[in-house]
């Protein structure tokens, strides 16, 4: 360092305090909480399944339904009214999906009507 003139060491030093600030700004606050687990629905019947999130499992929207052997199942979400819609991300793929839906998605606000049966745990 003793061939570097006065700016540059300032300069150094600068970019060591921004990196140092940058790390810590990236790390500390609050930790995003990720689900366990996630719904699905079965836009033909209205079956609603879970499906863990844990672990390495993959999941392939639309998710293929167990019983039907049919790639059938959307991710739903709950909004703050308590109705279960298809969750705004997965939106497209839902569009593009060529199965029966009508009877299960209100198709302009993507709001669905989930069966009364107990959710299934998707394996």
């Amino acid at each position: 360092m003793d061939g570097m003139k006065l700016w540059q060491k300032l300069l150094l030093v600068l970019a060591v305090v921004a990196l140092g600030f940058g790390l810590w700004y990236t790390f500390s606050g609050e930790k995003v909480h990720q689900p366990d687990r996630l719904t699905l629905i079965d836009v033909g019947t209205g079956d609603r399944y879970f499906v863990s999130t844990s672990g390495k499992r993959l999941a392939i929207i639309p998710e293929r339904n167990p019983d039907t052997n049919e790639r059938s199942l959307f991710p739903i979400t709950k909004d703050a009214e308590g109705h279960w819609t298809i969750s705004p991300l997965i939106r497209p793929a839902f569009d593009e999906y060529e199965g029966d839906k009508s009877a299960v998605v209100d198709q302009s606000t993507y709001e669905v009507k989930p069966s009364d049966s107990k959710p299934k745990e998707l394996n």
